[in-house]
């Protein structure tokens, strides 16, 4: 309530006087983890609008900005700018588009004056819920994902190719996995697939993500939803979706009342149990025995 106060103290006294006649989101719980400069992860919320972010960090140990990674540094900025961008008159797509021509502008900068150019600059998933003219607009960039109740069901948001190549990988990975051959090793004999998947970004038959980019078009996947009839709404990572989608911690079905008595942080707190029961991921096959994890809980009020 102290941060929906704070936002509209910000706005001219008519626009919140219009805002106060529609609906705005209430964010019930999240969390995120790790908690610090490391997490690629991102979450910003406002009443009117909730970023998801899911960076990917860059090749090499080579950085430009002064974050632990480029990728934080780019979630960051990212979802910042993007905000700035948003408002009721401007389409996604076109504020997505004006933050990673801003971005490209200010990472450009930064390379210019760093000591060594790095072999990549950082993307990012992005996941994006706003209220916009009298629905909630979704849209999807990457693997990040949205499960929602309507009319009393339980649906999902968030589709990409990367998660396809993923399975192919991890595909691969099982057949390579016997008791001579390590965690450590199958990845190395893998990286050679995951560096020709990571560069289908942005190109056609690829996948779609966000980027320090000059480009002026944008591809991603955008859905209007009925305000009136809407439940709870879960916005994640890929980390956090390994709840349902790998370790069978909970089901779709049952997820939002698992996160309403557990909280976000118990899930991840869960999540994480199973990850440290499977160090060498003999159990549940994955390229990233940790991923990091990220959720917010919310619905309409």
């Amino acid at each position: 309530m102290a941060r929906l106060a704070s936002y509209f103290l910000q706005l001219p006294l008519n626009q919140v006087e219009s805002l106060l006649l529609m609906a705005y989101f209430r964010i019930l719980d999240q969390g995120t983890d790790p908690n610090g400069e490391v997490n690629a992860d991102w979450i910003t919320t406002r009443p009117d609008c909730i970023i998801w972010m899911d960076g990917a960090t860059p090749f090499g140990s080579t950085r430009v900005s002064s974050c632990a990674n480029d990728a934080t540094w780019f979630v960051r900025r990212f979802a910042q700018v993007l905000m700035d961008h948003l408002d009721a008159s401007v389409p996604s797509d076109t504020a997505i588009v004006a933050a990673q021509q801003k971005l490209h502008r200010e990472y450009e900068a930064l390379v210019a004056q760093a000591p060594a150019k790095p072999l990549d600059k950082p993307f990012s998933c992005l996941g994006l819920a706003r209220i916009f003219e009298k629905s909630i607009e979704l849209v999807n960039m990457g693997d990040c994902s949205l499960l929602y109740e309507i009319d009393g069901r339980v649906a999902s948001f968030g589709y990409s190719t990367v998660t396809d190549l993923d399975h192919e990988v991890i595909s691969a990975f099982r057949k390579l996995r016997d008791p001579t051959v390590s965690y450590a090793a199958a990845f190395d004999m893998l990286k050679p697939k995951l560096d020709k998947n990571r560069a289908k970004r942005n190109v056609q038959f690829g996948y779609n993500v966000v980027e320090p980019t000059d480009r002026e078009r944008i591809q991603f996947e955008r859905v209007l939803l009925p305000i009136s009839a809407m439940g709870r709404l879960l916005a994640m990572s890929d980390g956090f979706a390994r709840a349902f989608s790998l370790y069978g911690i909970s089901t779709l079905d049952n997820i939002f009342e698992l996160v309403e008595t557990e909280g976000v942080g118990g899930i991840i707190s869960r999540i994480r149990s199973v990850e440290d029961s499977d160090p060498n991921a003999e159990q549940y096959p994955r390229l990233k025995l940790k991923d990091d994890a990220s959720a917010v809980l919310f619905s309409i009020a």
